[in-house]
């Protein structure tokens, strides 16, 4: 049986729901936001803002269901709605969590495709 546009708009519509587990703090780094020097720009840190997703670690366990990057036991996994308004083409992103803070190894990584759309991001990062 295949899945009908209305399907798909549900489940998308489920995983949202379910993924607004908890906020986190969340920059990005935009590319080339200041001049420096003669003709050439410095990238910058947006602000932390707060931004709905649900969290996990790798372990020895889950490591090998992240099929890209290198992902590596102890990294944090952010799962991120697909309805959120962090821009998912900046070029670096950071993120916090119980104090610590993580430096994304994938950035933001449309994840599960489903006809032509995705249900969720993925977010891995390692503590710095």
């Amino acid at each position: 049986m295949a899945l009908t546009n209305s399907d798909v708009n549900y489940m998308i519509k489920k995983a949202n729901k379910k993924l607004k587990v908890a906020q986190f703090e969340i920059r990005y780094k935009d590319a080339g936001g200041s001049d420096v020097g003669y003709g050439g720009s410095e990238d910058t840190w947006s602000e932390w803002e707060l931004y709905w997703a649900s969290s996990d670690t790798v372990d020895e366990f889950n490591v090998t269901q992240f099929e890209f990057g290198d992902i590596s036991v102890g990294d944090l996994v952010l799962i991120i709605p697909r309805d959120t308004p962090l821009p998912p083409d900046k070029i670096e992103y950071e993120f916090k969590v119980n104090g610590t803070t993580y430096r994304s190894k994938t950035g933001l990584r449309p994840t599960q495709p489903l006809k032509s759309t995705f249900l969720y991001y993925l977010m891995v990062g390692e503590a710095r």
